[in-house]
Formats: structure tokens, sequence, C-alpha cells
């Protein structure tokens, strides 16, 4: 009889501790699921706050900083390649217009090629029909294609350059676009 009490009480303490067990990896699991919902929220939270930040207009400011920052001379490289990313980089260049057309290497597109104080020319793709004539003092602001162009045939403090899309241009210290 004793031996039957045993195995009942030890029976029901297994069960209790099972159902003790039970209750406390349903309470461990109701908080990790709390948790990751969390953790969730907040992934969330920050995404829309980078994507505010990282989604704002472009600012002829910003492009001007940028020039600062990463000014076109000799040896700059303004091409996105190894650690350097300018792909999109809003960016400001002046200078004066050395030579206007179009090039296979361009896709048939306008180009400018714009030669600043430094000596570094840098090809500006324009809208069709934008019209200047050689020697025209130019400030740009656009965005760096992160593309490198070789330019032949042309005097350039860089072998590789850079390649500038325009949003806004003065002409002669006059606003076009």
């Amino acid at each position: 009889m004793k031996k039957i009490i045993t195995l009942l009480g030890i029976s029901l303490l297994l069960a209790g501790c099972s159902d003790f067990n039970q209750g406390v990896e349903d309470g461990y699991n109701s908080a990790m699921e709390r948790d990751a919902d969390e953790e969730v929220a907040e992934d969330t939270s920050e995404q829309e706050v980078e994507t505010e930040d990282t989604s704002g207009a472009f600012s002829k400011e910003t492009a001007e900083q940028n020039a600062e920052e990463y000014p076109a001379e000799a040896g700059r490289v303004l091409v996105t390649k190894g650690d350097h990313d300018f792909t999109g980089m809003p960016y400001y260049f002046s200078g004066e217009l050395v030579e206007v057309g179009t090039a296979e290497a361009f896709e048939g597109k306008t180009v400018w090629l714009i030669r600043n104080d430094n000596g570094y020319v840098m090809p500006v793709e324009m809208m069709d029909g934008e019209t200047a004539e050689v020697g025209s003092q130019v400030d740009v602001w656009g965005t760096l294609s992160g593309e490198g162009y070789q330019l032949p045939n042309v005097d350039n403090v860089v072998g590789e350059t850079g390649y500038l899309i325009m949003m806004q241009y003065d002409l002669n210290g006059e606003p076009v676009i």
C-alpha cells in the first residue's frame, strides 16, 4: 500500500511539475512573442525614420557642401569604385564650357564638357535642346552618376572623370533651369 501511495504521490508531483513547466513555457513563449512584436515595431519605426531622413528633396546647399567636401581636382575620385560610392550624390560643379555634343560613350545624350579652375573636366548630361557657347561660364547642380569616363583628346587633370546629371544650372551668372 505504501508503494501505491508513493507511486501516486510521485505521479501527482510529476504531473504537477509538468503543468508547472508547461505554464512556465507558455509564459516564456508569450513573453518572447511580445518581445519579438515590440522589436518588429521598433524596427519598423526605425525604418520609417530612416526613410524620412533619406527621402528629402534635392537641394543646391547639399550639392555645394558635397563639392566642398569632395572637390573636383587632380587625383580626386568622383566615381563609384572600391570604398568610394558617389552614385546619386548631389553635387555642384562650376567652370568654363569647353565642348558641347553627343558621344556614343554617353549613349547619344547631350553632354557639355566643363573645365573648372583646377583643370578638372566634368562631362555633364544636359536636357536636349539646351544650348550655350563654348567659353560660357556654367554653374551646374545635379547628381553624380557614379560612372567613370576617360576623355580622349581632352586635357584633364584626372585619367577617369566623374559624370554629372544636370538638375539646375546657371549660364553666365543667369539662372536657366
